[in-house]
């Protein structure tokens, strides 16, 4: 038998054949055994968990009795429980007018106690004189009567043909401990229990508690009722049997939470998830876990986080381990089982079994304003976000390209070896000579230039043409004009670049040089030497502009900025993540960083050429420098948006949640991870939640509205969610109505420091106040948990039909 709260059939209203020593012919079947009861109730078709035989205004003691013999048996042995109960008819005018019925259960096993207080109840009257009004006891008197006999802790469930009145709390005496609850006696009828429940929930009774039983007079026709009518409703709650009083006690405290009835909606679902964590294995000892809440508590160095953390990771993990690596144990194993297949941790499970989320309060990057790439990486992988994370921006520069055709041109600027080799005036002194295109004209290049410019111009206006708001182009379209709008713009910059150097001009004045100088020089065959260094000159020197354009172009300005630039995603609802690069170096050029300030011009081809032809700097005085200088840049260019600085943020509405104080944070990353899981469990995705002492930086209010009260809406809105939490905060624990609490408690008898575990649930009273021992303000959390329903509530609803 599992030590958590489980579901439980339940059936508290069954009679046997001492009801006819009251009312004749009330029951109706034939006598019965405690075993024959038991084997009834128990088999596959009824499965009854918690039971009770509530005869009228008497107990059937030699039944309870044979019961109290027969219950320990190993086929009903943590199968089946009861508790000692009666059905009372009640006359008490200032409560209602007609006599009533009043189902009464108590936490004793001690019948024969039990039975002498029902007998002075009714003034020691023989059982056949009790079925007259003029006996039946009034409220007052019951309570006073289990008072003087010692009977301190009951369950009292008046059920009325309507429910339009009910009991006034003032009639409580101080010292009895007792509650007292709806229950209905048509519980066959699904459309007025679900009709009811409505008007309940309509007048903000939501946590209203509700029982059904089948009310059977003949064992031989169970779960049939008197009438021979089915039981069509099955009546459920969350707890221990072996607990079987405080189990019904506790459930109808959290009607939301611990009760349910089969074919009524809005009401918490008795399946579990199909895939939770069934039980852990530590050092060969097995420890149960609830398919729903398992919290685990325990004093500082209880071993609490240590648990969490072989759930987790395994225990082979604990050994390199900085904080945990002093209780490593060679010879100790855990096993997660899901189900019955055996795991060494959760980091093993795929997401195909379940979606787990992690909020661990001690980690310390929920502490910082921002985060960097492995800190985000780790969140978003314990919150199950998508996104895929940019690792550093690289540049591909085509170094071999400029360094080598910048080695050609500068062989040419500053040797000049073929300049002695010119004869240009005795080259054209019988007519037979070169001569350039005189038709060249700068002005040629300017119409060539201002074409393109216009129809550059006119390209860009394609983007946003619309007819009534719709766009021409589609995205592939524009994307096509886009590269033809880039080839214009190459072209044109080409253009240019030859309009402002005036290559040919030049080449003219290097020859009226050549001329002046070696006008005696009668070598004629020089002029196609002339020829073939004039085009080689000029093609290495087209080169190196194409090469200077290209690797200027690969990071600008612009470029570098929008790099730079907060970039967000959507991750569900408002939520939403932003990252942006945020490199420790100012953008610099290449012109900036390669040449010298004198030497600078508008682009780096300029500036080069400027250096090589300058008299004054000496800069490039061989190739290696201007190869370092490339390197160098390349280098700069690759270490400013690398992966180490990439930032990260989580927004809601657009704001940061990690901008806040520590407290706010806090609530806000909780309130985040809630929302996030919610939208998995509404997609019927299962879902698996560790929360390691969530409470820290938060108050006692916000513990209670964020993660108590939340914990509590998702258990009863969806049956596919298991959580594991650690916590030293009795609100998450007992306010939270957690299933299984696990204590966990330091050892050291042995002379080393271990740790053992304990489970149990909030119906265990022993078990319980110990969890109230360890925990702060355990006390009084279990004491506002269990704030007592009166009856009367229900007068507060009677304008709605009830």
């Amino acid at each position: 038998m599992k030590k958590f709260s489980v579901w439980n059939k339940i059936d508290l209203h069954i009679h046997s054949i001492w009801s006819n020593k009251v009312k004749a012919n009330d029951y109706e079947g034939s006598e019965y055994s405690a075993e024959q009861l038991l084997d009834v109730l128990s088999n596959n078709d009824n499965s009854i968990n918690i039971f009770s035989i509530t005869d009228h205004n008497c107990i059937n003691a030699n039944l309870y009795k044979d019961l109290e013999n027969n219950i320990i048996k190993d086929k009903y042995k943590d199968i089946i429980n009861y508790v000692i109960g009666i059905e009372l008819d009640v006359n008490d005018p200032d409560i209602y007018a007609e006599v009533f019925h009043c189902l009464c259960f108590f936490e004793s096993k001690d019948v024969d106690n039990i039975e002498k207080a029902i007998n002075e109840l009714f003034d020691n009257k023989a059982l056949n004189m009790r079925n007259t009004k003029d006996v039946y006891p009034s409220v007052t008197k019951i309570f006073k009567m289990f008072a003087k006999h010692g009977i301190q802790n009951i369950l009292l469930i008046p059920h009325f043909n309507n429910k339009s009145k009910g009991i006034p709390s003032d009639i409580a005496i101080e010292n009895l401990n007792y509650l007292c609850f709806n229950a209905y006696e048509d519980s066959n009828n699904i459309k007025n229990v679900q009709k009811s429940l409505q008007i309940y929930k309509a007048a903000g009774y939501d946590n209203f508690p509700f029982a059904v039983f089948t009310d059977n007079h003949n064992l031989n026709i169970y779960p049939k009722d008197k009438n021979n009518n089915d039981n069509d409703i099955k009546c459920f709650i969350l707890g221990n049997n072996r607990e079987p009083f405080n189990a019904l006690k506790t459930a109808f405290q959290e009607a939301k939470m611990r009760v349910s009835l089969s074919s009524i909606d809005g009401m918490r679902n008795i399946e579990y998830p199909e895939k939770y964590i069934d039980h852990i294995c530590i050092g060969g000892i097995e420890y149960d876990l609830s398919p729903y809440q398992n919290t685990i508590v325990g004093k500082f160095g209880s071993g609490k986080s240590l648990l969490l953390k072989k759930i987790k990771d395994g225990s082979d993990n604990l050994e390199n381990d900085e904080k945990y690596s002093e209780f490593y144990d060679r010879n100790e194993k855990s096993k997660v089982f899901i189900k019955t297949q055996p795991y060494n941790s959760l980091n093993e499970i795929s997401e195909s079994k379940f979606k787990m989320y992690e909020f661990i309060q001690q980690e310390t990057y929920y502490y910082k304003n921002e985060f960097c790439l492995s800190d985000a990486k780790k969140l978003f992988n314990q919150l199950n976000i998508n996104h895929i994370f940019d690792d550093g921006e690289s540049f591909v520069f085509n170094k071999d390209s400029i360094k080598n055709s910048f080695s050609d041109i500068r062989e040419l600027i500053v040797k000049s070896d073929g300049k002695n080799n010119l004869n240009y005036e005795r080259a054209f002194d019988n007519q037979d000579y070169y001569s350039f295109n005189t038709s060249y004209s700068p002005s040629y290049v300017d119409a060539t230039i201002r074409s393109l410019d216009k129809i550059y111009s006119s390209i860009n206006d394609l983007d946003g043409m619309k007819i009534v708001d719709i766009p021409i182009f589609t995205d592939a379209e524009i994307n096509d004009i886009k590269n033809v709008r880039d080839l214009v713009s190459k072209k044109d910059n080409i253009l240019t670049l030859y309009k402002e150097n005036d290559v040919e001009s030049n080449l003219q004045c290097i020859l009226n040089d050549y001329n002046n100088e070696f006008i005696n020089n009668n070598a004629k065959d020089i002029k196609n030497k002339l020829i073939e260094e004039f085009g080689d000159f000029r093609k290495k020197l087209k080169m190196f502009a194409n090469a200077c354009y290209n690797f200027e172009g690969i990071l600008t300005v612009e470029k570098y900025n929008e790099f730079k630039k907060e970039k967000t995603e959507s991750i569900v609802e408002n939520y939403g993540i932003s990252w942006k690069y945020v490199p420790d170096k100012d953008y610099k050029s290449i012109i900036e960083m390669a040449i010298k300030s004198t030497n600078r011009k508008d682009s780096l081809f300029k500036s080069v050429i400027n250096t090589l032809q300058s008299k004054v700097d000496k800069s490039f005085s061989n190739n290696s420098e201007f190869d370092i200088l490339i390197d160098k840049y390349i280098s700069y260019s690759n270490s400013l948006f690398t992966s180490n600085n990439i930032r990260y943020d989580i927004l809601k509405n657009g704001n940061s949640l990690l901008k806040k104080s520590a407290g706010e944070k806090s609530s806000l990353f909780i309130e985040f991870i809630f929302d996030l899981l919610e939208k998995d469990l509404n997609n019927n995705n299962e879902v698996l939640l560790i929360l390691d002492q969530p409470e820290d930086n938060i108050d006692n209010d916000n513990i209670f509205n964020q993660i108590s009260s939340r914990i509590r809406n998702l258990k009863y809105c969806y049956n596919n969610f298991q959580s594991i939490i650690v916590t030293h905060n009795a609100n998450v624990a007992i306010t939270a109505d957690s299933e299984n609490i696990i204590i966990a408690r330091e050892n050291t008898s042995s002379g080393k420091k271990t740790f053992e575990y304990d489970i149990g649930c909030i119906e265990n009273k022993d078990y319980i106040d110990n969890v109230c021992k360890i925990l702060e303000g355990g006390k009084q959390a279990m004491e506002k948990r269990t704030i007592k329903y009166g009856i009367n509530i229900i007068r507060k609803v009677e304008a709605n039909g009830i």
